[in-house]
């Protein structure tokens, strides 16, 4: 399912911009633009990164943290899951992926 989605997200909904591609990594896929990554899809699931004044523009429109357990512990990264309303609208997912991309 992962790689069906990846695939998707590359070819069609992120077809505006340039030099997007995905490589294989934990399970899931990192997204990138030439060699920077700004997003990973994971269970199918598409997250962007974020910092700063992106976190709550994200999180305004639902987004939430990417988190993972090791150890008995809970740790969340810089990427957040990009809510349905933004996959399903193309225009807007593309602003989203254009502002990660420029997150260091």
């Amino acid at each position: 399912m992962s790689r069906e989605f990846t695939d998707h997200l590359i070819h069609d909904l992120l077809s505006g911009l340039s030099n997007i591609n995905a490589r294989s990594m934990f399970g899931g896929f990192g997204i990138y633009q030439h060699k920077k990554i700004f997003g990973i899809v994971i269970n199918g699931e598409l997250y962007l990164k974020a910092r700063d004044a992106l976190v709550e523009v994200f999180t305004a429109a639902g987004a939430q943290p990417f988190t993972y357990q090791k150890n008995n512990k809970t740790y969340s990264m810089c990427y957040y899951k990009v809510p349905e309303s933004v996959i399903n609208n193309t225009e807007l997912l593309q602003i989203w992926a254009k502002q990660s991309i420029t997150v260091e």
